[in-house]
């Protein structure tokens, strides 16, 4: 029989006893791996839950109905009427350089407003229930200060 010492002494067990560490090294990292890769799965999969649960939370909440009701849309000739009583009581009537009605809705543009007085004139008109579809507003730079010359598309 062969005893440790003798085992211990042999070239060839040296290098099968290095085979097994580095084999035992590896089989250790890739279970390593593995556990990590696949905590990492459950991991996405919870993300990927939760972001289901946000979205369709999202949909059933887009799905209600506006809580305030829009005001019911103007005719054209009603729509210039509530613009021109708008513009007549903020005072704004000197400054409009066009005002005409159309299919797309009620031209308009006011010149040399300050910040004020443009957020007035919103105002103004979402409570007449009319609503700003677009809008070009450009800054001037005047001896009272800046000014805005505002084209609006309202209906």
């Amino acid at each position: 029989m062969v005893s440790i010492d003798e085992i211990r002494e042999m070239p060839e067990a040296r290098r099968v006893f290095r085979l097994f560490l580095v084999a035992l090294v590896l089989w250790v990292a890739l279970i390593a791996l593995f556990l990590r890769v696949s905590a990492m799965e459950d991991e996405i999969t919870l993300n990927l839950s939760s972001a289901d649960q946000v979205i369709n939370a999202a949909m059933v909440y887009r799905s209600y109905p506006d809580a305030q009701q829009a005001p019911a849309p103007q005719s054209g000739a009603d729509s210039l009427a509530a613009v021109s009583d708008v513009a007549e009581a903020l005072e704004l009537r000197g400054r409009m350089s066009q005002l005409q009605a159309n299919a797309s809705g009620v031209q308009l543009q006011l010149d040399r407003l300050y910040g004020k007085e443009m957020g007035d004139f919103l105002d103004a008109i979402e409570k007449k229930g009319l609503r700003v579809r677009t809008a070009e507003v450009k800054t001037l730079s005047t001896k009272e200060g800046l000014v805005l010359n505002a084209s609006f598309l309202l209906e």
